[in-house]
């Protein structure tokens, strides 16, 4: 959608990333030093940019700083402070009916972008899982 402008350690830098259900990305590029990187990944916790972080470390020579466990700390303290499903559930409106029972939805589906997603029912309790993204499994 747009490029990001900024600096890092006084190179102008060029980058844009995004996510999107289990998959994130990160385009990076320093290019008075000719130098791009792009991280492709499978899983909402990578560390895209601070593997982005360290190329561009090791290609200008600077000390390498592992940035991953910062970013992985305000990662988590998002999390933790993200309400958005909480409150979603307390606006629930109960006693209201399904429109499809579980046996009308339960099996696999298989989307070729996520591979298999399995509804299942376990205990009266409705469960989706995801193949190759099993920290979006939900219930």
């Amino acid at each position: 959608m747009a490029w990001f402008l900024g600096n890092y350690h006084g190179h102008y830098r060029v980058r844009h990333g995004g996510g999107y259900d289990g998959m994130t990305s990160t385009v990076q590029m320093l290019p008075d030093k000719k130098l791009g990187v792009v991280v492709l990944t499978n899983g909402i916790k990578a560390p895209t940019n601070a593997i982005a972080y360290y190329l561009f470390d090791r290609f200008l020579n600077r000390d390498k700083k592992d940035s991953s466990k910062e970013m992985l700390a305000s990662y988590d303290n998002g999390v933790n402070e993200d309400t958005r499903i909480a409150d979603r559930k307390a606006k629930q409106v109960q006693g209201t009916i399904p429109r499809f029972s579980a046996v009308q939805i339960t099996g696999i589906y298989h989307p070729p972008i996520y591979g298999n997603l399995e509804i299942k029912e376990e205990k009266g309790t409705l469960k989706l899982l995801w193949e190759h993204t099993p920290l979006l499994n939900s219930t």
